[in-house]
């Protein structure tokens, strides 16, 4: 009895001991346990924060490439119009110009015009004016022509016909060349396109696309 009374305290003690180091190492492991709780749930947050930036990063480039297949189908079928309205233009503007050289009022003005041009070009230049006409223009006009270059340059020029030529006139002297045909009224093949395309957009179309009516500019 006495043996069991002095080792009673002992026993306490270890088992206050053990039971003290049991809480601690309960509560450590609740501890860990929490923490990796917490970590688990911050890394699945970040991994679907991740994940949803990703999508969305992907989605973004999905419509991006989707808008500009879009917008490179609209501009071609803007220009594959624009550049119907410029043949269908051209043809027109060819149609009308030589009508207005079929009209011998609109074709005297168109010399006149012509010559004007070619003087303040070449000046009074001592060469001799060679002009290309339409083989088949009339003779009296063709006289008229002859007097009224000499009259202003003091020389008669060299008149060529020209089969392949069928409206306007084509002056040179001195190496330099007044184009004054329908193919050199219609050089600019630029901007009588973009001058087109205005027209029609002022008179109700749609407005004409960017760059439009280059294709024509580069076969001039």
């Amino acid at each position: 009895m006495a043996a069991d009374a002095r080792t009673q305290p002992l026993l306490e003690t270890l088992r206050e001991r053990r039971d003290t180091r049991c809480r601690e190492l309960l509560a450590n492991a609740r501890s860990e346990a929490a923490n990796r709780v917490r970590r688990a749930r911050r890394e699945g947050r970040e991994r679907l924060h991740d994940a949803i930036v990703d999508e969305r990063r992907r989605a973004e480039q999905t419509i991006r490439a989707a808008e500009a297949r879009l917008e490179t189908v609209t501009r071609q079928r803007e220009q594959a119009h624009a550049a119907r309205l410029v043949e269908a233009g051209w043809d027109l503007l060819i149609e009308a110009l030589r009508a207005r050289w079929a009209q011998t009022e609109a074709r005297r003005r168109w010399c006149e015009a012509l010559l004007g041009q070619a003087l303040d070009t070449l000046g009074h230049s001592p060469s001799q004016w060679r002009i290309e006409h339409p083989s088949d223009w009339a003779s009296a006009e063709v006289r008229g022509l002859l007097e009224t270059v000499e009259e202003r340059t003091g020389r008669e020029p060299v008149l060529s016909p020209d089969r392949d030529l069928v409206a306007g006139l084509r002056v040179h002297a001195v190496g330099v060349c007044i184009d004054g045909s329908v193919e050199g009224l219609l050089a600019d093949g630029f901007r009588i396109q973009a001058e087109l395309l205005a027209e029609y957009a002022r008179c109700g179309g749609e407005e004409a696309p960017a760059g439009a009516g280059e294709s024509r500019d580069d076969e001039s």
